[in-house]
C-alpha cells in the first residue's frame, strides 16, 4: 500500500474544515445548554388557568372509570369526559393521566383481591 500524499491546498482545506467543525460543535453544545435552561425555566413557571383546570381534572379522573366505560362499550362521562375534551382526544385515555409527578399513584388506595387462590 502506498502512502497517500496530500498537497498544501488539501492540508489547508482539511485544517479549515477541522476549525469549522470545532466551532460548530461549540455552538451546538451552547444551544443544547440554552435549550435545557429554557425548559427548566418553563417548568419553574406557574401554570396558567387552563393548565390548572387540567391538573384539577387529572387529580379527579380515575383510570377505572375509563376502563369500565370501554368494557361496557360506552363513552366516558363526568370528569373523565371533561379530561378527554381538555386533552383533545376522542374516546381514549389521556396520556397525562399517567404523569407520575402529580403524586396520584402514591395516593391511590390499593384494594386487595381475595379469592380461592389466596
Amino acid at each position: 500500500m502506498r502512502p497517500v500524499s496530500t498537497t498544501d491546498e488539501q492540508r489547508s482545506e482539511t485544517d479549515s474544515l477541522m476549525r469549522e467543525f470545532a466551532d460548530l460543535e461549540r455552538r451546538y453544545r451552547a444551544a443544547v445548554i440554552a435549550e435545557g435552561e429554557a425548559e427548566t425555566r418553563a417548568l419553574d413557571t406557574e401554570p396558567d388557568r387552563e393548565m390548572r383546570e387540567r391538573i384539577a381534572l387529572r387529580e379527579k379522573a380515575q383510570l377505572t372509570n375509563y376502563i369500565t366505560a370501554a368494557i361496557r362499550g360506552r363513552r366516558a362521562t363526568g370528569v373523565e369526559a371533561e379530561l378527554q375534551a381538555a386533552a383533545g382526544i376522542g374516546d381514549g385515555i389521556p396520556i397525562e393521566l399517567w404523569d407520575a409527578r402529580s403524586g396520584r399513584l402514591a395516593r391511590t388506595p390499593r384494594r386487595v383481591l381475595r379469592g380461592p387462590w389466596a
